[in-house]
């Protein structure tokens, strides 16, 4: 039952990560392959900030962000 939840919870936080790499790759090859004045970081919190709130990735980021929270203070 462990493994399980385990794997559950690795394949969900795996896609998360595919999800927001594969939308930074998009923006930034439709910027013409430059981040922008504000750069990468700048860019990736805007696309964590546009996921819907009632799609699983939106349920996804805020767990991450309890768990890490929990586990190595608080995030930035």
């Amino acid at each position: 039952m462990a493994y399980g939840t385990t794997a559950i919870a690795q394949g969900s936080l795996g896609g998360y990560g595919s999800y927001v790499v594969g939308r930074a790759a998009q923006v930034y090859l439709e910027q013409g392959c430059t981040w922008g004045e504000t750069g990468a970081s700048t860019l990736i919190r805007g696309i964590l900030a546009q996921v819907d709130k009632t799609s699983i990735l939106y349920r996804l980021h805020s767990e991450l962000g309890q768990t890490l929270g929990q586990t190595l203070g608080q995030m930035p």
